[in-house]
């Protein structure tokens, strides 16, 4: 394995022409831990992943490894989390210190510049498509994943 791909094991669940749905499993940090068992079912989500245009054929309930980049995880993680929060700082300052707004005013209008920005991410959401592309690959019998 490559140091800048990830690898998950998941589920195929829906197979079209042009795409492949696969399920995968996502824990919390904390689950591999050694008192795991004691913790709720609540630290374990299921995620449905879009494969477009995979290469082989795939069958539904079919084991399959999940690929992905490293940067693609890091672009995720800058444009859901660090964009926002420069955004409500700057707002925020802006309009507390250099309007002098209330800070009813100051904290609605952060929210909505905040919510504005998710508004225009999620125009771009074909141009995102584009950027998190995900692969799979069949699970040979050698493969521990």
């Amino acid at each position: 394995m490559s140091q800048d791909v990830l690898e998950q094991r998941a589920i195929v669940s829906r197979v079209r022409d042009a795409y492949v749905v696969v399920t995968v499993q996502q824990k919390s940090a904390c689950s591999g831990c050694h008192a795991a068992s004691a913790c709720s079912s609540a630290d374990c989500k299921e995620r449905e992943i879009t494969v477009y245009s995979p290469q082989g054929n795939f069958e539904i309930g079919e084991p399959v490894i999940l690929k992905g980049q490293y940067a693609m995880g890091r672009l995720a993680v800058f444009l859901s989390f660090v964009v926002p929060l420069i955004i409500t700082l700057v707002v925020a300052l802006l309009a507390n210190y250099a309007f002098h707004y209330s800070e009813l005013n100051t904290a609605f209008l952060t929210l909505a510049s905040v919510g504005v920005y998710y508004g225009v991410l999620s125009m771009f959401r074909s141009v995102l498509k584009r950027k998190f592309v995900f692969t799979i690959e069949k699970i040979h019998s050698n493969d521990n994943i």
